[in-house]
């Protein structure tokens, strides 16, 4: 969600394709510590492991496969250092569903990180501009990062925190009339705003976008809260099919893209799309986990764009590059149930935000690469499996009822 550790302390040394291939010593110590805690935490608590294997089969499938993928890619140990990396993900979950009550521990959670991240980003813009504003070396036009590293991280950051707590502020207002929850409802609405300008100042049209979508789902969500709007069920995949075809026949993409005053050529993604797409060494099984960027088609890359991309600013192609058909089929097969177990949920708290993040973390990878790794995964990961233990007599499983959102976590 922010920088890494070692550009927090600037103890980034060597050049930038050298730190992608070896990494820091001091995120490794970092990210180390905060697994071997994860994994000791879940440990201590009464958690259903065959229960949860056995509601999440695809992810456990998923799981496996991204961790064979290690042994045919061509920098094995690189692979298998950023599975144990992002294996991180997963155990972050999984602290925050052994809780006995994991609704409230996730609200609480990802209200403390922006609680932090978003006040601290404004401050760094006001006052630190070195640390939180950079410039173009041609035209001089500042791109704002805060917290975050660049500007697409900072879109990120809102992105989240403003799903949040728009989705917070929605559930909580029919009981604004106790106090406590009036002020739980004035300090969502200056983070909001905060957010807001973050986001303006971010100039990040993907995360504006998926913002507006989301607070228009949310709404959605809790219009009717003891009903599922079936309009909205079946309109969501045939509004997705009907933007891919009208995409692939009509271009709609671009039309969109120009109406938010942004290039045709999506800043130079679809020029990046052609470029990298035949390098795939392996279109069946990709280039290993975490693989495709490295070496050589690394410096390929580097050698024909000035820009130095480093993802493929698509999560489908980023998949596609690194686990080949095989892990888009896996991929797609996990947000397939994913989105069926949003349906059946009991809980329009847990829906609401399920379907949200759902829909903006399908939206968002089709320009920026976010599966695997950042807030969106984990909230997409943590919410499916605690809907597949919202009926069951787990100790993950929480009950949650009204009067549980009254008040801040």
């Amino acid at each position: 969600m922010t920088r890494l550790p070692s550009q927090w302390l600037e103890l980034t040394a060597g050049s930038t394709a050298q730190a992608m291939e070896e990494g820091n010593w001091s995120d490794r110590c970092v990210y180390g510590v905060i697994i071997v805690l994860a994994f000791y935490i879940v440990s201590t608590r009464s958690v259903s492991w065959r229960g949860l294997l056995a509601g999440n089969h695809i992810l456990a499938l998923l799981l496996l496969f991204t961790l064979l993928s290690t042994v045919w890619s061509d920098y094995p140990d690189i692979s298998f250092k950023r599975w144990i990396r992002d294996l991180g993900s997963y155990l972050s979950a999984l602290v925050i569903l052994s809780d006995p009550r994991p609704l409230a521990a996730l609200d609480a959670v990802i209200r403390r990180v922006c609680y932090v991240v978003v006040p601290l980003s404004v401050v760094l813009i006001k006052y630190y501009r070195a640390l939180a504003v950079t410039y173009d070396p041609w035209s001089g036009v500042p791109a704002y990062q805060g917290a975050a590293l660049g500007k697409n991280g900072l879109g990120a950051l809102c992105l989240v925190s403003g799903i949040f707590f728009v989705w917070d502020t929605v559930r909580r207002w029919p009981y604004r009339r106790d106090g406590l929850t009036t002020r739980t409802l004035l300090i969502n609405g200056t983070l909001i705003g905060m957010t807001l300008w973050l986001l303006w100042l971010s100039n990040s049209a993907t995360s504006q976008l998926c913002l507006l979508i989301a607070c228009l789902v949310v709404l959605a969500a809790h219009w009717r809260s003891s009903a599922r709007p079936l309009w909205l069920k079946v309109g969501i995949p045939i509004w997705t099919c009907l933007y891919l075809g009208l995409d692939y026949l009509f271009g709609i993409q671009g039309l969109i893209t120009s109406g938010l005053g942004r290039e045709t050529t999506l800043t130079g993604r679809t020029e990046l799309w052609e470029m990298i797409l035949p390098l795939n060494p392996n279109p069946l099984l990709g280039a290993g986990y975490e693989g495709f960027w490295l070496g050589n088609r690394l410096m390929t890359m580097w050698t024909a764009l000035w820009w130095l991309p480093n993802q493929a600013h698509n999560g489908y192609i980023e998949v596609y590059l690194n686990l080949g058909f095989v892990g888009l089929l896996i991929v797609g097969g996990f947000l397939l149930v994913s989105y069926s177990r949003i349906w059946t949920t009991a809980t329009v708290d847990l829906f609401s935000l399920g379907l949200t993040v759902w829909i903006v973390t399908l939206l968002y990878n089709v320009t920026e690469a976010a599966l695997f790794k950042g807030s969106l995964w984990l909230l997409l990961l943590t919410n499916s499996i605690v809907i597949s233990f919202a009926h069951s007599e787990a100790p993950i499983a929480e009950r949650t009822s009204p009067a549980g959102v009254k008040g801040t976590s």
